[in-house]
């Protein structure tokens, strides 16, 4: 990496810029931010401008963002386990169909092993006839 930042100053100091965002974020340095976004902007980057007119536009939510200890991680988490969890369903329901013998299967089964609207036993695989 080392090697490749001396051939390119450009690269190297977009490298910079990326590097000491990741420092705020994971510093919590949300004070600092102000100073990083007006740095990256007068460098000319223009993969940079328009990361940093988007930071902008909500600056006061991400300065609490890089600042605040609450976080919405865990929230986040359960919302994509429970999205990707309906979509796994609906794509196992379009294969069943698809197919007419095994679109006979489900049917006779009971309709789709997917119920509910999420995991860890809500809506799980259940073996037989569909209840209710």
């Amino acid at each position: 990496m080392d090697a490749i930042l001396a051939v390119s100053p450009e690269l190297a100091a977009f490298t910079g810029h990326v590097r000491t965002f990741s420092t705020l974020m994971t510093e919590r340095r949300g004070r600092d931010l102000e100073d990083w976004m007006t740095a990256a902007a007068a460098s000319g980057e223009p993969a940079l401008q328009p990361f940093v007119t988007g930071l902008r536009a909500d600056q006061d939510a991400v300065t609490a963002g890089l600042t605040l200890r609450w976080s919405s991680g865990s929230v986040e988490g359960h919302i994509n386990r429970i999205i990707l969890w309906n979509q796994i369903c609906q794509v196992e329901v379009r294969q069943a169909c698809r197919t007419s013998m095994i679109g006979r299967l489900v049917a006779l089964a009971g309709g789709s092993s997917c119920r509910g609207v999420g995991p860890a036993g809500v809506g799980g695989r259940r073996a037989g006839p569909a209840v209710g």
